[in-house]
């Protein structure tokens, strides 16, 4: 009942909805899955929880659970309004995408060694599940790859020689118990070699 705005026209594939960035496109995927499903796909990409990642001070962002979503934030969630992710959540949560579907255990350092080469300690790679399939993946970086060509939203993250996947966001500014109308947030995530 209320209107979402879009600056994308017409009938449009999932592929020209995530290379665009179409809010219509995005909540329609929701409206899709329904709001457990969404919220299903949220937590097994980590987001919602800390990464228990090295550092102090770690956040667990915003991700109030599916039965307090209002219709209209079961919506609104596929384009991130009503929930917060971390950078690191963010990152995680890509790099799913970029290892054939497989979420790992994030970490700062890959290994300490003493002043004779001696490894002191050491982080190894660890699974922690796999949210997507291979093949979902496979299709997911194919449509982010169109967001840095020629039509996409994140052009300037395209370089010659390389296949670079990633998605722009834009999001507004919460303010007064809504959101600002001229102030936001723009942002940039991906990966190469694709």
């Amino acid at each position: 009942g209320r209107l979402l705005s879009d600056h994308v026209r017409g009938d449009i594939t999932l592929t020209v909805a995530t290379q665009k960035s179409s809010n219509r496109g995005a909540s329609r995927v929701a409206m899709a899955l329904g709001r457990y499903k969404t919220e299903e796909y949220f937590h097994k990409f980590g987001f919602g929880r800390k990464t228990s990642i090295s550092l102090p001070g770690e956040s667990t962002g915003i991700m109030p659970p599916a039965r307090k979503w209002s219709e209209l934030q079961a919506i609104r969630v596929a384009i991130g309004q009503g929930v917060a992710v971390t950078g690191i959540q963010m990152v995680r949560a890509y790099s799913a995408i970029a290892n054939k579907g497989v979420l790992m255990q994030p970490y700062i350092v890959a290994r300490v060694v003493d002043a004779n080469g001696g490894i002191v300690f050491q982080n190894k790679p660890t699974p922690l599940g796999r949210p997507i399939t291979e093949k979902t993946s496979a299709d997911l970086v194919f449509m982010l790859c169109t967001v840095t060509q020629k039509g996409g939203t994140g052009r300037r993250a395209h370089f010659p020689g390389y296949e670079v996947a990633g998605k722009t966001g834009t999001a507004q500014i919460a303010v007064g118990g809504g959101y600002s109308a001229t102030d936001y947030t723009a942002s940039f995530v991906g990966f190469f070699p694709a």
